[in-house]
């Protein structure tokens, strides 16, 4: 207790009239909080408990006078350092914990406008000892039936603010006081909708994706203040309960009902409050089959809000009432964003309905390149506008042209140049050659750059898939250099500021990473500028140990798109940059992700022109990790990491394509291979397996169709560090680092990562699918090349160059929820080629036969010039009866395939596969054993 503080009718006086000074005078405001002595009188009066013998009446005046004071500063910024303090947030909540019948209003409300001052703003609750009780105060609000329709609307439109463990105790009393008001708001949607003899569209409303048409405006307007409040706290906290407890929720038929008429209401905030709710459970409570049939019932009531609300300044779409002071993520701009994320196919209603030119317009209409600073709620609404124009740019090339024909692309060079320029002056403040910048003001500019300036990026990136805008578009922008700069910002400048702008600093780079990476690619116009050793140098700086799993993983991307092409020149200075010692010790990664990376980076290594193939089997020995790990020998390494178990699909198609190039390379390869039965063997093994896998493409649709509606998740536990991620296939996974290494924070507002979740361990019937003969596809290359007799011509290099990896572009990616940062991957996809399943995922084209001997059957001996002894020395040649100068003929490896069973085995593949281009190769492969047998 404070004992200075008397509890008598005099004190009261004087606090009631200290709050007639200053209630409507801001002089007077600032005279009280500038006198620290007398504000902090005013937190005691709230602190402290009265005694025994204290006249209670006028104790719970005097504590009422203090929080009516103290909400006074709560309506604007001028002060925020002093709101957003922790003695004044902790003052409010124990307040409210000891006195909640006269308190808890006042300083609910308080609370509120303290969070809503800045958008990102929320309560965390973490820090305060009293966390639990706070939220047993809450709940017995909701619980209490004879709690006040006010006091319950503060407590519901404080809700969506709290960050709290605890949370998700509030949901049932919130679902009780709601299920007793939507008993009549339910029955008047469904006699509006349906008749005693036809009730169908309520049977049908889950499976529908028109919505029913909602109760009377009259019914809804009539308990609007009361249901609004409570969707908005339930649509937190069903996000809550997911990610916090890793629990599905199912809402009840009837509550669904009411939510779908609700989304066409013209009542504003029962509208966005019903969006809101639906929403959030589509996305973190159905199975991906469902969320389609929700989204398309949710997007064009969310598209008519953004439609009214486009010439709102600031944050007023968000404040649809005056009375309502929702959290930013409550936003309609927000939720299209979360939306398009997740449903790549409702980008196409999208675009449909004209809503680019909505989205664009938005953009253009409120950023202004000349204007040094922006609010911050405009700031937000622009960066989730060009996160939504990223998402439709994503995977249609057609949608991309339109984007670039609205005039946002002075945006996209402007944030990153400023967010530069920023970095650049924060560098020349340094103490002793350490840098001495932060402060919070300083942090908040960084912090709203970086965001703006990612989202861009994110934009940037989807536009750089396409192979048209490579050679026009963004030529046009001159943007390679500031996109160099923006990964020149050094890692001691970003250390001064907290871990979670560290963490969105590491992500932007990463993004940019992802848009170098399709610049690099072979076809790009500015590909050259790209190339040169100080740059090879900025990006390999990034695969060093001590950086994030996610840059390190990009920076290999990055390097492995460069290596595409069949440019001679560059492959040599990228040998001198990445040697073949620093790639084999990246295959022997913690992160599965970053060591099929470094495979990749050899895959494409080992064919082209000028090939590293026998550099890369004869330097292996020598390599420092191998000896470490007791590896003295390639292909037993490659055969090793082939018996590994539970490797990725991709992983093993970027091994098995590493011994394609190999076995097209010269015919001493061809012998050293077939000299090592185990690894053969290991090959038909990959023939022979099924895997448990529907290998005929008519026996998915039905399994597809029982994933897709049975795959609910319905008793599915999902622990914290992987419950939120999994959008398509390995593309943007992001964040936390599996071997501990703690060196990467993710930005809370980078929802790339955190939408639609799933568990990431689980393939659709489709993926394995897919997986399945990606695998079949590359064992049937190698038994091809195996085979194939070479001319010593110079037709050899005419096959061979069409065997690198395929460049994989970076996209975009409603990058599912906060996975690990070790299985972060920036999103990869196909060059825009065929979508046929094989050509799509393999980049590797047909046989060019051009390239046959005119008689197949020749049995000479392959060019054996380039074969000296001591590369037979660590062959263990018992393993067969034959020699490696056996296998240097064609015939001889084709058979000993024979024998082992190769020629049986893709017979019987050939006959399960529908896939016309696995079929063809397989008749290739076949038909050059059988001739070779038919000539014995």
């Amino acid at each position: 207790m404070a004992s200075t503080i008397a509890i008598t009718e005099s004190e009261l006086k004087s606090l009631k009239d200290l709050k007639g000074r200053i209630l409507g005078n801001d002089t007077e405001k600032n005279k009280l909080i500038n006198d620290k002595s007398a504000f902090n009188s005013i937190l005691e009066i709230l602190s402290f408990d009265a005694p025994s013998n204290a006249d209670f009446s006028i104790f719970n005046n005097l504590q009422r006078e203090a929080a009516i004071i103290l909400q006074s500063f709560s309506f604007d910024k001028n002060h925020l350092d002093t709101l957003m303090s922790d003695s004044l947030l902790l003052t409010l909540i124990s307040s409210i914990i000891k006195n909640p019948s006269v308190l808890a209003e006042i300083n609910l409300k308080t609370l509120i406008n303290i969070r809503s001052l800045t958008p990102e703003s929320s309560l965390d609750l973490s820090t305060y000892k009293n966390e639990d009780l706070f939220i047993e105060t809450l709940y017995n609000i909701l619980n209490n039936g004879n709690s006040s329709t006010e006091l319950c609307f503060d407590t519901c439109v404080l809700i969506p603010f709290i960050k709290s463990t605890h949370l998700p105790k509030l949901y049932k009393p919130i679902v009780k006081r709601f299920s007793i008001i939507n008993s009549y708001i339910f029955r008047q949607a469904l006699f509006h909708n349906n008749t005693a003899e036809n009730m169908s569209n309520y049977e049908n409303c889950q499976n529908d994706t028109l919505s029913p048409l909602p109760p009377s405006t009259t019914t809804i307007d009539t308990y609007s203040s009361d249901i609004a409040p409570m969707l908005y706290a339930l649509a937190h906290l069903i996000e809550v309960i997911y990610l916090e407890k890793g629990k599905i929720i199912s809402l009840p038929k009837p509550m669904y009902y009411t939510l779908t008429s609700l989304i066409n209401s013209s009542n504003l905030n029962v509208k966005l409050s019903s969006i809101n709710l639906l929403t959030h459970y589509t996305i973190y409570h159905l199975s991906p089959g469902k969320r389609h049939i929700n989204f398309m019932k949710i997007v064009p009531s969310l598209v008519s809000i953004i439609e009214k609300s486009k010439s709102l300044k600031s944050n007023q779409d968000i404040l649809l009432s005056s009375s309502y002071k929702l959290s930013r993520k409550m936003s309609p701009l927000y939720l299209l964003s979360k939306i398009t994320e997740c449903d790549e196919s409702i980008n196409h209603y999208l675009v449909n309905t004209d809503a680019i030119e909505l989205i664009a317009s938005i953009i253009t209409d409120n950023y202004n390149p000349k204007e040094k600073f922006l609010s911050e709620n405009l700031l937000y609404k622009i960066s989730d506008c060009l996160l939504i124009l990223s998402c439709i740019a994503s995977s249609i090339e057609e949608y991309r042209s339109q984007i670039t024909k609205y005039n946002i692309s002075p945006i996209i060079v402007d944030s990153l140049l400023k967010h530069f320029t920023i970095y650049n002056e924060l560098q020349e403040i340094k103490s002793n050659g350490v840098y001495k910048i932060s402060s919070s003001k300083t942090e908040l500019l960084l912090r709203l750059s970086n965001r703006i300036t990612l989202f861009s990026a994110y934009l940037l990136r989807s536009l750089s898939r396409s192979t048209a805008l490579l050679r026009t578009y963004l030529v046009d922008l001159n943007i390679v250099e500031i996109l160099l700069n923006c990964l020149r910002v050094p890692q001691g400048v970003v250390e001064c500021f907290s871990k979670e702008l560290q963490g969105s600093e590491i992500l932007l780079k990463t993004v940019v990473l992802g848009i170098i990476s399709n610049l690099i690619l072979d076809f790009s116009a500015v590909k050259n500028d790209l190339l040169s050793s100080e740059v090879s140098a900025l990006f390999s700086s990034f695969i060093d140990k001590d950086q994030p799993d996610i840059l390190r993983l990009n920076s290999l991307i990055l390097f492995r798109n460069s290596l595409f092409g069949d440019d001679i020149k560059y492959k040599e200075n990228f040998i001198q940059i990445l040697p073949f010692d620093k790639i084999f010790e990246l295959c022997y990664d913690a992160n599965p992700q970053i060591k099929e990376q470094a495979f990749n980076i050899l895959r494409n290594l080992s064919v082209g022109r000028k090939n590293y193939a026998n550099e890369i089997i004869a330097s292996f020995p020598a390599c420092k990790t191998a000896k470490l790990k007791g590896d003295y020998n390639f292909l037993d390494f490659l055969l090793n990491n082939l018996k590994q178990p539970h490797n990725e699909p991709s992983l093993i198609v970027s091994i098995n394509y590493i011994l394609v190039h190999l076995a097209a390379s010269n015919a001493k390869n061809k012998a050293l291979m077939m000299c090592n039965i185990p690894l053969i063997s290991k090959i038909l093994e990959q023939i022979l397996s099924r895997d448990g896998v529907h290998s005929n493409k008519k026996t998915i649709d039905s399994h597809s169709y029982n994933y897709i509606n049975n795959n609910s998740n319905t008793n599915n536990k999902i622990n914290n560090s992987s419950s939120s991620y999994n959008i398509k296939s390995n593309i943007h996974n992001h964040e936390k680092n599996n071997d501990n290494r703690n060196k990467s924070f993710v930005p809370t507002y980078d929802r790339r990562i955190t939408v639609c979740p799933s568990n990431s361990s689980f393939r659709s019937p489709e993926e394995q699918y897919n997986d399945y003969w990606k695998i079949k596809l590359s064992c049937l290359w190698i038994v091809i090349n195996l085979t194939w007799k070479e001319e010593i011509t110079d037709r050899r290099v005419r096959r061979t160059e069409l065997r690198r990896q395929g460049p994989e572009i970076h996209s975009f990616v409603p990058e599912r929820s906060s996975l690990p940062i070790t299985s972060m991957i920036s999103d990869v996809s196909s060059t825009g080629q065929s979508r046929d399943i094989i050509a799509n995922s393999i980049s590797i084209n047909a046989a060019n036969t051009s390239g046959r001997e005119n008689d197949p059957t020749h049995d000479s001996l392959e060019s054996t010039s380039d074969i000296r002894p001591d590369d037979m020395m660590d062959l263990d040649v018992s393993k067969d009866e034959n020699t490696f100068s056996d296998y240097l003929s064609a015939r001889m490896r084709a058979l000993k395939l024979l024998d082992l069973g190769f020629y049986t085995a893709i017979k019987a593949l050939n006959n399960e596969c529908e896939i016309m281009d696995f079929k063809e190769r397989a008749r290739t492969a076949v038909f050059q054993m059988v001739l070779y047998e038919s000539k014995g």
